[in-house]
């Protein structure tokens, strides 16, 4: 089985990770070193001030005592200005016990007051008055500055015996150029280890491409030229180690291939002729992967096998289905079933399909045998068509009018407020036309009569051409009571008389069509559909007989009704001195 891509290890090219691990390598020593360094700089710093620093000020604090114990104090600027000659020292201050700047590197500080000369170091002048004897060294690394401190005993007077007077001795120290020369130190140390780093890197890549690269490259040569199907390839890699054993067992391998290959040749060969010869499409998979297929079935599809082969099966077969089928297929279900599968441009191809399910060499392989169902579809709907539509009209026959007036009947019964009606229209006179102009003219005016009434047909309306130039009409969903529904009826059949004499053009022809109609109301005594129409044949001919084109109901009490109405319409237009359009009579 093939790894999942979840679950499958990745993998990135040689010439990607192996400068990218040289450079986290690199960066990683680099960065180590670099805090190396930068601790090596903060122990120098603390080493500067707890032992030069510390020392220069017990020096000078010595000197300066011993000068002023002489009492002149002549000595103390000297001192004080040697101090200043180091580059390291921002200035040095010497204050009496009155914190008077006694002397100074800065020359212009001497006689002011500390507060004045030095404001910024008024708390460490506390500290020393308060820790008198004590020496005190602040190391400021962030702004690279080291304030010396120390008391400094001022020269006995007259009634003294032992001097409790104190000055202090400031030394302000800058240590920007002890750091300058660390990162000079450092800096170098940089350009060693970038030098070394480069050289290291360009000779392991250059290595690595020698003796890894360009072999891995070899290597893939020769398998996808063995995935091309060349299977007599010559040893990819020459010499000794993994990769060239690698090669060689690459290179078994394709020979391996190529046997077994031109044994299958001969083994497929006898197959596809077999499978060529039906009339069926079959299809092999695993696991829904195609292995292999007929040209029945490449014809079927409309896609060469090199489409077809290595394709998921399942993605052929119509959406509605694929769920079923790959349920069976996994479950390894064996039958007889109906499937829809897609030809190259979409359409559904409906199939009956036979699938079986065997063992090879340890691999579960399905058989599917489709064959194409639709010519016998066509057949079968071709029957339908014939056996429910009139094949001169397209309209609906005897036979499918009677099972819709069954299907209506079902429904009265079971709802006794349900009211239909059927009526049946026979043209008059229509033998002339066909005398006059020839039966093939007659063919034609019937199919452009029966498009006419197809297309003014409306919901719950069923038109029929029953024989010859007669038709009928089912109207369903009456509503109201006998007469009412039969007032409706009336009304539609007018309705389809008024359709057909409207003049109607035939071959350059212009014909004037009359009709009389015949009526029959559901429910009736009659339960029986061909009863029905032979009922409302029965009315049509008496109107046909009357030469009036009236609407005739086959009960004699409708037709009555029907009398008064069409009476009291002919009134109506002969006071009005109007033609009224046929309209929807009620009670």
């Amino acid at each position: 089985m093939t790894a999942s891509p979840s679950t499958a290890p990745r993998s990135i090219r040689l010439q990607v990770w192996l400068p990218l691990a040289l450079l986290i390598v690199c960066a990683l020593v680099f960065f180590l070193l670099t805090l190396l360094e930068h601790w090596h700089a903060q122990q120098d710093l603390q080493r500067f001030s707890q032992r030069t620093a510390h020392a220069q000020l017990l020096s000078a604090r010595r000197a300066l005592e011993t000068v002023l114990r002489r009492g002149d104090g002549s000595g103390t600027d000297a001192i004080v200005a040697d101090l200043g000659l180091s580059p390291m020292v921002n200035y040095a201050v010497l204050l009496d016990d009155n914190d008077q700047v006694l002397a100074a590197t800065q020359f212009a500080w001497k006689g002011l007051p500390a507060k004045q000369a030095l404001p910024h170091q008024a708390q460490a002048l506390e500290t020393v008055s308060t820790k008198p004897g004590q020496a005190h060294l602040h190391l400021d690394i962030e702004g690279l500055q080291l304030h010396a401190i120390s008391p400094v005993a001022m020269p006995l007077r007259s009634n003294e015996l032992r001097t409790n007077r104190y000055g202090s001795l400031l030394i302000e120290y800058d240590l920007a150029p002890l750091v300058a020369q660390y990162s000079a130190h450092t800096r170098a140390q940089w350009l060693m280890f970038l030098l070394i780093t480069s050289i290291a890197a360009i000779l392991l890549l250059s290595l690595a491409r020698r003796f890894i690269l360009r072999p891995v490259a070899a290597l893939d040569a020769a398998m996808r030229t063995i995935g091309q199907g060349k299977l007599q390839i010559a040893a990819p890699l020459a010499g000794t180690g993994e990769l060239f054993q690698l090669g060689q067992s690459l290179q078994h391998m394709a020979q391996a291939l190529h046997a077994s290959q031109a044994a299958l040749s001969t083994t497929e060969a006898r197959f596809h002729q077999l499978a060529d010869a039906t009339l069926e499409a079959i299809f092999f998979h695993e696991q829904g992967t195609i292995l292999d297929v007929n040209s029945r079935a490449e014809q079927l599809l409309g896609r060469p096998a090199q489409q077809l082969i290595g394709a998921d099966i399942f993605t052929l077969v119509s959406p509605e289905y694929r769920p079923l089928i790959r349920q069976r297929a996994t479950a390894g279900a064996t039958g007889v079933w109906d499937v829809s599968f897609l030809s190259v441009d979409g359409t559904p191809i409906p199939c009956e399909v036979t699938a079986m399910q065997r063992e090879v060499d340890g691999r579960t392989v399905r058989t599917v045998v489709a064959r194409d169902m639709r010519p016998r579809l066509q057949a079968e709907a071709k029957i339908r068509q014939l056996a429910h539509f009139d094949t001169l009209t397209g309209l609906p026959n005897r036979r499918q009018i009677f099972d819709h007036i069954h299907l209506e009947l079902q429904e009265v019964e079971r709802n006794p407020n349900r009211r239909s009606a059927l009526a049946t229209f026979n043209l008059d006179n229509f033998k002339a036309i066909n005398d006059a102009f020839g039966m093939a003219f007659g063919d034609t005016a019937l199919r452009t009569l029966a498009q006419r009434l197809s297309s003014q047909q409306v919901q719950h309306q069923f038109f029929a051409r029953i024989h010859s130039d007669t038709f009928a009409l089912l109207l369903t969903n009456l509503s109201g009571t006998l007469e009412q529904a039969s007032a409706q009826a009336a009304s539609s059949i007018e309705n389809v008389l008024a359709q057909i004499a409207q003049p109607l053009q035939v071959h350059q022809q212009t014909l004037h069509l009359s009709a009389g109609a015949g009526v029959v109301m559901i429910p009736n005594d009659s339960q029986d559909p061909p009863e029905l129409l032979r009922e409302a044949e029965t009315a049509m001919h008496l109107s046909k007989a009357a030469g009036d084109n009236r609407v005739r109901f086959f009960a004699h009490a409708l037709q009555e009704a029907a009398s008064a109405r069409l009476a009291l319409r002919n009134d109506l237009k002969a006071a009005l001195h109007i033609d009224v359009a046929p309209v929807l009579w009620s009670s």
